[in-house]
């Protein structure tokens, strides 16, 4: 997104708040985005220069004067005389941002490599709301290459509870790991036994990640290894261990890690290891 598209997204949105027609606005700023997407032929005609202004404003005025609200009517006309129509998905996007955030919206895109049921959508969405109090507006894919599990993707973090994603993060810690296919139903039977038992502070403070002098150093170490936000609080890193390893894979990839370097990041010595 360029600075100008924040720039005329955030002023239509102020407009649109102001007179309190935000989904309106939202609605045919969405249809507007679509149709330029959709024709790109259409677009480059009210675009081009050589067509006199009026009669690339008669065109707006035809194909949405009757489908859209006057405010995103009047926008798409300014863009119009800036030749700038390009930038209406952009400003589309900005628009969103600052909707959502208004009415406490988080949107959440969930990769699996089957489709979601109605059950796990529900599921999912109850425990995002639950951990970051905002209602949950989530957006389903399915990738077969992620195996298992499920990818969750929102402001700008990844959190990849996916199988494929668990055995790169394995390989990258420097664990040796041998594919083999699992069973049918062998999935099941692994989500049942992850969520049997949970990582806890109390592995946390034993593994020297909280609590201690040093912690914040041994926690930014690993955190670099994982791929994960290396300025991540102990709670926050958690919860996203345990979204995305079961405590056996977790107590697997420490083992494997070479200590770091001015840090004294040797993880082996925990109460639960031989």
């Amino acid at each position: 997104m360029t600075a100008a598209e924040k720039e005329y997204g955030g002023a239509l949105y102020a407009l649109a708040a102001e007179e309190h027609c935000e989904d309106a606005v939202l609605e045919g700023l969405t249809l507007a985005a679509d149709a330029f997407r959709e024709t790109p032929g259409y677009l480059k005609l009210v675009q081009n220069p050589a067509v006199p202004r009026e009669e690339r404003l008669a065109m707006l005025d035809e194909a949405f004067g009757a489908g859209v609200h006057v405010y995103v009517l009047n926008f798409l006309k300014i863009l119009c005389g800036k030749s700038a129509l390009g930038m209406a998905a952009g400003c589309l996007q900005e628009y969103k941002a600052l909707l959502y955030e208004a009415r406490g919206i988080l949107p959440v895109q969930a990769v699996s490599a089957v489709p979601l049921d109605e059950a796990q959508r529900r599921a999912l969405c109850d425990s995002l709301a639950q951990k970051t109090g905002r209602t949950i507006l989530l957006e389903t894919a399915v990738d077969p290459s992620v195996l298992g599990g499920v990818k969750l993707r929102y402001e700008g973090l990844e959190l990849d509870g996916t199988a494929a994603g668990r055995l790169a993060a394995l390989r990258r810690a420097g664990v040796a790991v041998e594919e083999t296919s699992a069973p049918a139903g062998a999935g099941k039977a692994s989500s049942a036994d992850a969520s049997a038992r949970r990582l806890t502070k109390a592995d946390f403070v034993a593994w020297g990640l909280s609590g201690g002098a040093d912690s914040a150093a041994r926690r930014r170490a690993l955190l670099s290894r994982l791929g994960l936000p290396e300025r991540m609080s102990a709670n926050a890193m958690l919860a996203a261990v345990n979204a995305l390893y079961t405590p056996e894979e977790f107590e697997r990839l420490l083992a494997g890690m070479p200590e770091e370097k001015g840090t004294h990041c040797d993880f082996s010595d925990h109460p639960g290891q031989p």
